[in-house]
């Protein structure tokens, strides 16, 4: 998994060396400044300085003008950043109304820089339909499909001719975005998507998206969260090898694969250098990544609220020390916000006490990041197993062309692929990496590993150092490790307690599984259920522990009609497809957070289709 140096406690926060090379590399979005920028040197920079930081962003976010913190940042300037700056800084308006006729003369409306885009693949009835022989099934899946034109957008001809003027990032090819507020695209959301988009025949789409996320490797090294430039000092889990796999497969395209690999491989390196650390356990030192940030200022997105965490902070006594970096982090997780990532402290879990300046997100090794990552390193073996021109006429490489990416561990060799084999070796050290720290042979199990030292550093006023997260069983220590194929390798013992365990969490509810047990207001908790979680859980149970497995394959199975059922009835109570459901509701939309719920919804459109080819065919 790459080099690494361990510090005294046995693992490295970032490695000094780390910076050093990736300067010397030119990584262009390595250094983040204190703005939350990293420096790019281009248009980015130039937009940073009114979309990521600065006098006024922070007049702006502080004056309450906006409901929503995401409004501001996502409005298009009408002159260039140092003309408005300058204006700002000469006329120097005070007050609500003075600063509302500031904007209205410098700024135009948010989101009117991305515009909608007719998809040229999209028709009514996708050829997929006819092997839909359930009426009602078919039928939802029409509508789903009908769904996908309203989500497809362009970036405008202005955002490309003046892209300093712009917090939104220019796109060569049509984006699918999220909806709602979510009006950009989104890293980890693409994956679920493609796949919708693939179900539905719209190949080119498809295509197009993972098109974008590859410029971003190009331009930044990674794929930023989201499509905005203050989005770029953090990612999110990267799926984008996946998302080429899925695409190539479906199109047989292996020119699209051949290009791509060389980025892959630098996102696939961005993440060994920048969110690896070194775990000592038992003696012995194993590599595995977290999510990370060196954010030191609010998220211009959620600019008053980080502000008033910090605060909130300081008045608890809990200590602000890397608060903003550790609530940065926790965006990249996806999971933003979960008491997964909160350590204890000084509060009572029992009486409700959730607060965001408990956040140790950084100090947490994510079960389902290193999953991820291992199914990753296993996707990218295959892709250049398929795209080898050499050994084109192989039979033995043909057959392995054939092969789910998940049991090349088992059969591919250096004497069959080199490159390749090197992909299944960093996964099988990956593999061996999780289950010497993160799995939990009392508990039948795996969960996340609470980095002491680091949580210590956070927590220095309590009297107890944290050993664990807030969320005693997050869906995550079965869903992702269970998708990603690391119970294959499990006796049959520990798969039937990796089953047990996860029915005596009691997760599974009726309208899906929860996030957590956690019912700490959250969005990423209890009663809350989100479907790339439903995702990963019913296919992992389907195909993670073999078909012989029937009680995992019946679980997989009913979550996935429980689940179809709380979007179907949703839907016809609604007209929508929401971004997260109450699991103990079906068809009632979830809450928590820092927003209102949202419809749309991308993801959720993905999982659905995915979920009724898969009932449809059992």
């Amino acid at each position: 998994l790459g080099p690494t140096v361990p510090g005294a406690m046995g693992w490295d926060i970032r490695p000094v060396w780390a910076l050093w090379v990736a300067l010397l590399l030119g990584h262009p979005c390595v250094v983040a400044k204190e703005s939350g920028i990293s420096g790019t040197g281009d248009s980015v920079e130039r937009a940073c300085q009114v979309f990521c930081h600065g006098p006024l962003l922070e007049a702006v976010q502080l004056s309450g003008l906006f409901n929503d913190s995401k409004t501001f940042p996502d409005m298009p300037l009408l002159v260039d950043p140092e003309v408005a700056l300058a204006a700002f800084a000469a006329e120097n308006p005070q007050g609500d109304a003075a600063l509302e006729a500031f904007l209205g003369k410098y700024f135009g409306a948010e989101g009117e820089d991305i515009v909608a885009a007719e998809p040229v693949d999209w028709t009514p009835d996708p050829p997929v339909l006819a092997s839909i022989s359930n009426q009602t099934l078919r039928s939802f899946f029409r509508s789903l499909h009908g769904i996908w034109p309203s989500l497809v957008r362009r970036t405008s001809d202005a955002v490309h001719q003046h892209p300093q003027r712009h917090s939104l990032l220019w796109r060569e090819h049509s984006v699918v975005v999220p909806g709602g507020r979510f009006r950009e695209s989104y890293y980890w959301d693409s994956y679920w998507i493609v796949r919708g988009l693939l179900l539905s025949g719209m190949h080119s789409t498809a295509q197009g998206v993972v098109l974008n996320l590859l410029d971003d490797v190009k331009r930044f090294g990674m794929v930023p969260n989201g499509g905005r430039c203050y989005y770029t000092n953090r990612s999110q889990p990267p799926f984008l090898a996946l998302m080429v796999l899925d695409v190539t497969r479906g199109s047989g395209n292996l020119t699209f694969a051949r290009e791509a690999l060389p980025h892959l491989e630098s996102e696939y390196e961005w993440w060994l250098r920048h969110r690896h650390v070194s775990v000592t356990q038992d003696g012995a030192a194993h590599v595995l990544a977290r999510f990370d940030s060196s954010a030191t200022a609010p998220r211009p997105e959620s600019y008053a609220e980080d502000l008033a965490t910090v605060e909130q902070a300081k008045v608890d006594g809990v200590g602000d020390d890397g608060l903003y970096a550790e609530i940065a982090a926790g965006a990249e997780t996806g999971w933003d916000f979960s008491s997964r990532w909160m350590c204890g402290g000084p509060r009572d879990k029992r009486a409700g006490d959730y607060p965001l300046s408990s956040l140790c997100t950084r100090a947490i090794i994510p079960v389902d990041l290193n999953a991820v990552l291992y199914r990753v390193e296993l996707a990218l073996a295959w892709l250049y197993v398929a795209v080898d021109k050499k050994k084109e006429d192989s039979a033995e490489l043909g057959i392995l062309r054939r092969m789910d990416e998940r049991d090349l561990a088992d059969v591919l060799t250096p004497e069959l692929h080199s490159r390749g084999h090197y992909f299944v070796d960093q996964a099988r050290k990956r593999k061996a990496a999780v289950h010497a720290v993160l799995w939990d042979e009392v508990a039948g199990h795996w969960r996340d590993y609470v980095l002491h030292s680091s949580a210590s550093r956070r927590y220095r006023n309590s009297t107890t150092v944290p050993t664990s997260s807030l969320a005693a069983n997050p869906v995550s220590n079965w869903a992702a490790p269970l998708w990603a194929g690391l119970a294959h390798s499990l006796s049959a013992e520990q798969q039937r307690r990796v089953v047990a365990s996860l029915k005596a969490a009691e997760l599974v509810q009726v309208g899906g599984a929860l996030t957590t047990n956690e019912p700490s207001g959250q969005q990423w908790d209890s009663p809350n259920a989100w479907a790339p979680l439903q995702f990963m859980l019913a296919l992992g149970l389907q195909d993670g522990l073999g078909a012989h497995h029937h009680e995992a394959q019946d679980l997989g199975r009913n979550l996935m009609s429980a689940w179809l059922d709380s979007n179907l009835v949703g839907f016809q109570e609604y007209q929508s497809m929401y971004e997260k459901y109450d699991a103990m509701a079906p068809g009632e939309y979830g809450g928590g957070g820092e927003y209102v719920p949202q419809s749309g919804f991308g993801w959720t459109n993905g999982v659905a289709l995915e979920f009724i080819m898969r009932v449809s065919s059992l």
